[in-house]
């Protein structure tokens, strides 16, 4: 059980790291594979009008913007809002393209 912040975070990170699934990040960088939590129901189309993902702030390419692409499988998603919750995650709002 974690008794900080830190350390909650930490958690956090190694559970997507281990539990989650991996996607490819495209930025102008390049490709970087990156494991994310699928937001649940939003992959029909989440409160801001896509899907969502969350995925652990120590992951996120250091390059990612706005309009850079996350693909899944055959499905490619455009990065339409980047949302850090301040304690370690960050929800990744997405269209598909």
């Amino acid at each position: 059980m974690a008794d900080t912040w830190g350390e909650l975070e930490s958690d956090v990170a190694d559970i997507i790291a281990g539990d989650g699934e991996t996607v490819t990040i495209t930025t102008d960088s390049g490709a970087h594979s990156v494991s994310v939590f699928w937001q649940g129901l939003s992959l029909e189309g989440g409160e801001q009008g896509g899907p969502a993902v969350e995925v652990a702030d120590a992951d996120i390419p250091a390059d990612m913007t706005q309009g850079d692409t996350l693909t899944r499988a055959a499905t490619t998603y455009t990065i339409a809002h980047r949302q850090p919750d301040g304690h370690g995650l960050t929800r990744l709002v997405l269209h598909e393209e």
